[in-house]
């Protein structure tokens, strides 16, 4: 796939809070709902974008259902270890998981295939948050742009080291269709989550990666990560000054990544459309929304059918990405 065709974006499917109409809580047949705290499993390290945002929406829920929601960190296989872990627990809304286009939409498309089927062991609950891609170096190369890597590159006579969370991971695609877009070599050096990922970049130990926006933004503003571009149509309204890479000639090449959450299948319905609505009220409050805004990423209240979709086109999308990249 010609690095000028690249597009892997990820658009925002959801409609205007205004228009959104959440189902009513306390349905039939949730009355003991929950009955005891609430898990939302996080399936990689503690430190990433994953982590935090689970951690952001567990003390809010845990009001709203009169129950602690504590946030559980089980790190792996790409998030397929908490991801399993989750695909066979009981199925009555005390353990949810905290999925991702790489849990979700990538990994399970990929051979060998994990040891869950999330379209048959587990059932959407709601989109949560899309967060932009940004490209940044480790604060020891001298680059400050995407041309100035890839003379970087040239220059060192080896493959530039990437960062990534592991093969199936979103930034492991993405870097690839990277490498093919700059015309670069790189190696892919692997990682269980993000604070690891970023702990070494910010070392100087790996030299360069791709990882959200709201994850890279506090290093960056610490002047200890060196942004070199957004993997958006335009620019991020918290970063100005920083060119998309279409402007530094790398054509149509956007990606976002996208969190929501998950129950085990065959949790009833009412407990789901409690879960739904009560997020739907939690990402909508205006606090959440300028705390989501703050970390660079938006907030994405959605129905369960709207969420449904949404997970179609993605799976579809990153299909195309998986067969350009030639990882199937």
């Amino acid at each position: 796939m010609p690095g000028s065709a690249i597009h892997i974006r990820l658009k925002n499917l959801f409609v205007a809070g205004s228009a959104m109409v959440f189902p009513l809580a306390g349905q039939a047949g949730t009355a003991q709902y929950p009955a005891h705290p609430v898990t939302i499993v996080v399936p990689f390290s503690a430190g990433g974008s994953t982590d935090a945002i689970g951690r952001s929406i567990a003390q809010r829920l845990g009001e709203a259902l009169g129950k602690p929601v504590v946030v559980e960190n089980k790190a792996g296989a790409a998030g397929a270890i908490g991801s399993v872990h989750v695909a066979r627990a009981r199925p009555d809304g005390h353990t949810l998981l905290l999925g991702s286009d790489t849990t979700i939409s990538i990994r399970p498309q990929l051979s060998p295939p994990p040891q869950y089927d999330p379209r048959r062991q587990l059932v959407p609950v709601g989109l949560i948050a899309l967060a932009p891609i940004v490209f940044v170096a480790a604060p020891n190369l001298p680059v400050r742009d995407v041309q100035g890597l890839v003379e970087f590159g040239k220059k060192q006579g080896a493959p530039l080291s990437y960062a990534d969370s592991g093969i199936g991971t979103p930034h492991y695609l993405i870097g690839e269709l990277f490498k093919q877009a700059a015309g670069i070599e790189i190696t892919h050096v692997g990682y269980k989550g993000g604070g690891e990922k970023m702990n070494d970049v910010l070392a100087g130990h790996v030299q360069f990666t791709a990882t959200e926006l709201s994850a890279a933004m506090p290093y960056v503003a610490q002047g200890r990560l060196r942004p070199i571009g957004i993997a958006t149509a335009k620019r991020h309204e918290n970063w100005p000054d920083l060119p998309t890479l279409a402007e530094q000639g790398i054509d149509s090449f956007e990606a976002s990544s996208w969190f929501g959450l998950f129950a085990p299948a065959g949790t009833p319905d009412a407990i789901l459309e409690t879960l739904n609505a009560e997020l739907g009220k939690i990402l909508s409050a205006r606090e959440l929304r300028e705390t989501f805004r703050g970390m660079s990423i938006d907030a994405a209240p959605v129905s369960r059918s709207q969420f449904a979709e949404f997970l179609a086109r993605d799976r579809a999308k990153w299909a195309r990405a998986i067969k350009a990249s030639g990882m199937e």
